[in-house]
């Protein structure tokens, strides 16, 4: 017997490869390809190059634990 959940997944699945949905899913991941890498790098930059962070971990008590406010 098999679940109706199982059965609505792979209606769905057929339904949605029937109308050519992998062209679309293919275009999702490139617009993901092109944000996210920059999106990356200046976290990154932000991180090991500014040291923006530094500011606020010096200003930590020598207990080196987070405020409770945190």
């Amino acid at each position: 017997m098999a679940l109706p959940l199982a059965d609505a997944a792979g209606f769905t699945g057929t339904m949605l490869s029937v109308v050519s949905i992998i062209s679309h899913f293919i275009d999702f991941l490139i617009l993901l390809g092109v944000l996210f890498p920059p999106i990356a790098g200046i976290i990154m930059v932000d991180y090991y190059v500014l040291r923006t962070h530094r500011t606020l971990l010096d200003a930590m008590p020598e207990r080196y634990t987070l405020p409770d406010a945190a």
